[in-house]
């Protein structure tokens, strides 16, 4: 029977590293995996983990939902070194959940006897040539009843697969971010888009879209060239993100124009970001030397099912916005 369950063990993960191919998207790899992995062990949740993952040194955690539907969701750099801390070197451990929160919280550990919930966390090392590329992580109480050593070997061969998946793949290599200016690239807006009205059919979490074009941009570029023109770019994506939450998701929608994406947003709490935006230009110091301005339009989510009629409702705020004489900001009905 052993022999019998180890073979349907193998055969499973055969079919898992197969998966890894199945899909351009590493998004949907990673959505396929952790469904897959969860019932081979029985665990109750699964993440991924992506150390360093972006231009800002972030780590990415990636997990599913109950509709095994995944989910991204961004760590700042400093909390890397307490996530690192959570595991052993290069090599899979087993801790308890309670253990796991202490050493997050920096708190001392205590022995897996005296935690008082049952629930194991296997943290499994995504490694390849001797680089950590991330965590593989399985929650559960019962997992480990059918999940032996020799499992965790076998999952820890299969997490190398995962890692060389990553390495080959467009998304590893910034393809979802945008060159110049490390934000979101355009068609990162659609699959933003659909995440938020899942979350929006699902519990009524609401959310805003703010678009942003920078005043008199071709004036930049005849005045002082190109590269100036594109460090005005970088510079303004830097402000961006530093006057936006953490779940807010700043994207580079076309040459002078962004957009932002604000989860849990109304439109009233879209209109404090986008004073704020305006506001703090006004001392913000570019390479040119000069006092630049945006034009902003704000739309709250209205149950539209499709992208472009979501977009509409804001660019046409932004059309106002410009027409009116631009530095301004303008919401949709």
């Amino acid at each position: 029977m052993a022999a019998i369950t180890q073979n349907l063990k193998l055969l499973s993960y055969f079919e898992l590293g197969k998966s890894l191919h199945s899909s351009a998207k590493l998004s949907d790899v990673f959505e396929d995996v952790i469904t897959q992995i969860r019932l081979i062990t029985k665990a109750r949740r699964g993440f991924i983990v992506l150390h360093q993952a972006n231009k800002q040194h972030e780590q990415l955690v990636f997990t599913t939902n109950r509709q095994n539907r995944i989910r991204e969701y961004k760590l700042a750099s400093s909390r890397a070194p307490r996530f690192l801390a959570l595991s052993e070197g290069m090599h899979p451990v087993i801790r308890s959940l309670e253990n796991m929160k202490r050493i997050w919280d920096d708190r001392p550990q205590i022995s897996d006897s005296e935690a008082r919930a049952k629930t194991l966390v296997l943290i499994c090392p995504i490694i390849v040539r001797k680089k950590r590329l991330g965590d593989f992580l399985l929650f559960g109480d019962r997992f480990l009843e059918i999940f032996g050593q020799n499992d965790i070997y076998l999952f820890f061969g299969f997490a190398e697969q995962l890692g060389h998946a990553i390495l080959n793949s467009q998304y590893y290599q910034w393809s979802f971010k945008d060159s110049l200016t490390g934000l979101y690239v355009r068609r990162q807006l659609d699959e933003k888009f659909a995440q938020l009205v899942e979350e929006f059919q699902l519990k009524k979490r609401t959310f805003s879209l703010l678009l942003i074009d920078f005043d008199y941009f071709k004036q930049v570029n005849d005045e002082f060239g190109h590269n100036a023109g594109d460090q005005v770019l970088r510079d303004f994506s830097t402000f961006l993100i530093s006057h936006l939450r953490d779940k807010d998701i700043p994207i580079r929608y076309g040459g002078e124009e962004f957009a932002v994406l604000l989860p849990d947003a109304t439109a009233a709490a879209a209109r404090k970001v986008a004073d704020r935006i305006s506001a703090g230009l006004t001392d913000f110091h570019f390479v040119t030397g000069k006092l630049h301005t945006v034009s902003q339009g704000i739309a709250e989510y209205n149950g539209e099912m499709h992208l472009d009629d979501f977009v509409a409702r804001a660019d046409k705020a932004l059309y106002e916005a410009k027409t009116g004489g631009r530095n301004r900001i303008e919401m949709a009905p």
